[in-house]
């Protein structure tokens, strides 16, 4: 441009001039201008000279674009050609920002309409990034970027810090995936939400990581209002499995869950179900209402034993362990969860829809009726999907109370109650009378999804909880207590079973039995927080026939261990009685070892 203007002085100092105005369409046209003359448009203002073949060239721009930024700038102003022409924005004479029509880029893939206007970016070695800017704090760059498999791929900080995410294609040699990460301590969310235009953002699902190692697992959970999933799949409401029915002869497979056999022609195995070895842990649950008992693959029934046989009027679930099917369930009586055997005579409850209120002051504060003649109807919420459900609603200004009167006990007013943090409570004096103060307190505790079922007892920190049972002919005994004792550095809780009203001498006292777990093995085997005796029977051992866990997993945890195979059993080293290290467990001894955080030793004789 400074060329252009240094030949347009030149021009003007030694050419006679004029300044014509004319307009951007008829500039081009233009046939018969004299050397020098100066055209200006009067739409674009681009500036044209006349030259001796009597046309115009083009020399300058009231609206070019500064290299230190325009002042001049309209809100019509724009960068780029007015042609269907390229705009390409370069580095090191390098293009990496391109504009214009997809079929001008030479961006031709696939069927997508080539005059689609877009923005490629490119670079020079076959790969392209797009990187936002960040506070340098943060431990991850935020950017979108392809990688030399040809990836895309996004990734960026989370929450500041190491916590980061990352979502896009992965794999090589049309083996690819999409895949989305976050990390870095394993347990941050995968987060998904809903937004309504009346009732905000909302969660919908979660996927987050638990434990590491090998204790490393997933949870998943589906409408649990923002809280981690208590196994590894919960669902906060509803759910939908596969139903089939049949009238012959028919075969499991992974597409099914509810089967209803219903009259028809069958032949020598009705019901097949697949190998268990294939389908550890799948449930299904058939109802057979054919008019007969109908023959199926054999499974083991309630009993242990093996069947081959589904019943008549029954439903039955059964379930894969890998090795076998067994039988878990069958119908009887009536489900936490609702009936599918009821019938029309089937009755709970009454047939009155009206809805009865019980007000103070012009405030309705108890109302009975069906919960959808009560506006109370969630259908998110199992519990308050119903319509027809009959109930009993005590309302307040958005907590409510159900107190008791208790003249004897003026410290603690018994009262059933909800908080202004959404908790349930119940609260009540305990051997109250005037001048006494002790109370319990037991509900649900904690805000913003931090929850717990909490159980209190005081005032003098040693009053017990305890636990009875009643038989018409003995009465009520007591069957556990937990009862805190001492205080400050000395507080401490002592659990009792069976003490007959006494608090325990231990931290846990028990006054009977004790079922402790007991297993028989034949081969090498390793022990685990599941065992506590071991009985080594006549069979084949290989290496270390005992394995013991490493002991500062396991400070405290106590073995017993009995050879009878017929022969001296290699084990983990512990040190025995006399202190000395040992590897063996001889045949025909009995062996008790206690971990002390480090090793393992012997603590009593071996007999």
């Amino acid at each position: 441009m400074k060329i252009k203007f240094l030949f347009l002085i030149v021009l003007i100092s030694t050419i006679a001039r004029s300044q014509i105005s004319t307009t951007s369409a008829l500039a081009p046209t233009i046939t018969n201008a004299g050397l020098g003359d100066l055209y200006l448009t009067s739409d674009t203002k681009q500036l044209y000279i006349g030259l001796s073949n009597g046309t115009l060239s083009l020399i300058g721009n009231e609206g070019d674009w500064s290299l230190n930024g325009n002042s001049n700038a309209s809100a019509t102003s724009f960068l780029g050609t007015t042609t269907d022409t390229k705009l390409s924005l370069a580095s090191n004479n390098t293009s990496i920002f391109e504009l214009g029509k997809r079929g001008t880029l030479g961006v031709t893939n696939f069927d997508i309409d080539q005059n689609q206007y877009m923005a490629y970016l490119r670079g020079g070695n076959g790969v392209s990034a797009l990187q936002f800017e960040i506070p340098v704090t943060n431990g991850h760059n935020s950017v979108l970027s392809t990688t030399k498999d040809g990836n895309f791929r996004l990734k960026g900080s989370a929450a500041g810090a190491n916590d980061f995410f990352q979502i896009g294609g992965t794999g090589t040699s049309d083996d690819g995936s999409l895949e989305i990460v976050t990390g870095d301590n394993g347990d941050e969310p995968i987060v998904f939400k809903k937004n309504h235009y009346i009732d905000g953002t909302s969660e919908m699902m979660r996927i987050q990581g638990q434990g590491s190692g090998a204790t490393s697992t997933t949870r998943v959970g589906i409408m649990t209002n923002g809280a981690v999933a208590n196994s590894v799949l919960q669902v906060g409401g509803s759910v939908s499995l596969p139903i089939r029915t049949v009238t012959a002869g028919t075969t499991l497979t992974e597409n099914d869950y509810t089967l209803i056999v219903k009259p028809g022609t069958y032949t020598g195995t009705a019901i097949t179900f697949p190998a268990a070895n294939t389908c550890k842990g799948r449930i299904y649950v058939i109802r057979n209402t054919s008019g007969s008992n109908l023959k199926a693959t054999p499974f083991l029934d309630i009993t242990g034993a093996s069947y081959d046989v589904v019943f008549y009027n029954a439903a039955t679930t059964f379930q894969s362990d890998g090795s076998n099917w067994y039988q878990i369930g069958n119908e009887n009586g009536w489900g936490l969860n609702g009936n599918s055997n009821a019938t029309a005579t089937s009755l709970l409850g009454t047939t009155t829809d009206t809805k009865v209120a019980l007000a103070s002051n012009n405030t309705s504060i108890l109302e009975l009726g069906k919960r959808g003649t009560l506006g109370l109807v969630d259908s998110a919420r199992p519990e308050a999907s119903n319509a027809d459900q009959y109930m009993a609603y005590l309302k307040g200004n958005g907590v409510s109370a159900l107190q008791f009167e208790s003249s004897a006990a003026p410290s603690w007013k018994p009262v059933l109650y909800t908080t202004t943090d959404g908790n349930f409570r119940i609260k009540g004096a305990a051997a109250a009378g005037v001048g006494y103060s002790d109370y319990f307190e037991m509900g649900s505790a904690g805000t913003a999804n931090n929850g717990s079922l909490e159980f209190i007892t005081g005032d003098d920190g040693n009053e017990p909880i305890v636990f009875k049972k009643m038989h018409f002919t003995d009465g009520i005994k007591e069957m556990m207590r937990i009862e805190g004792y001492g205080v400050g550095a000395n507080s401490t809780s002592r659990v009792g079973i069976m003490t007959n009203g006494v608090t325990a001498n231990s931290v846990l006292q028990v006054g009977g039995s004790l079922s402790l777990p007991i297993r028989a093995v034949t081969a090498s085997t390793t022990l685990t927080e599941n065992d506590y005796t071991l009985i080594l029977k006549s069979g084949t051992y290989t290496g270390t026939g005992v394995t013991l866990p490493y002991a500062n997993t396991c400070k405290g945890r106590i073995y017993i261990l009995k050879n009878i195979s017929g022969a001296n059993i290699s084990i983990s080293t512990f040190y025995n009685r006399t202190g000395a290290g040992s590897a063996v467990l001889i045949n025909g001894r009995i062996y008790s070892i206690q971990s002390d955080g480090t090793d393992f030793h012997q603590i009593s004789d071996d007999y």
